[in-house]
């Protein structure tokens, strides 16, 4: 399968555990390092703020698989494929690939589910809600 959108970061010390190895909460990190990094190399919001609603992405469902392990000041390819877009929701499938001497070997796998979501105030509601058409068709250029 074709990852067309890639990340690489180095495994800080704060996301071990005792043995050493990333405690699993940071994939979940590494999944939206990937995320972000993705909506903004497309302009597309993750987040907008103003006094009556706050229009966002919550995540609704998160799942990883792990077949190995990361360590302290090992380098990650975090890779992101997004695998549907319907009309409120985006599904991503991510997969996580140690980096030595130029080889990757896979650690593990994960996949999310994120709705376009308005948070409105007044109400104090969290409405799912249509995506615009322009961030579908920029999605669409990474598909």
């Amino acid at each position: 399968m074709k990852f067309p959108f890639k990340i690489i970061q180095k495994v800080q010390f704060s996301e071990t555990d005792m043995a050493g190895i990333v405690h699993f909460s940071n994939y979940l990190k590494y999944m939206e390092a990937a995320e972000s990094e993705l909506f903004s190399k497309l302009k597309i919001p993750l987040i907008e703020n103003n006094s009556d609603f706050i229009i966002g992405w919550p995540r609704v469902n998160v799942s990883c698989d792990f077949q190995s392990y990361l360590k302290f000041n090992d380098f990650v390819e975090i890779s992101l494929l997004i695998e549907e877009v319907s009309q409120k929701s985006i599904k991503y499938q991510f997969e996580f690939n140690k980096i030595e001497e130029n080889l990757l070997s896979i650690v593990g796998n994960g996949k999310m589910v994120i709705v376009y979501s308005i948070y409105d105030h007044k109400l104090k509601k969290l409405t799912a809600t249509k995506i615009p058409e322009e961030i579908i068709t920029k999605l669409k250029t990474v598909m």
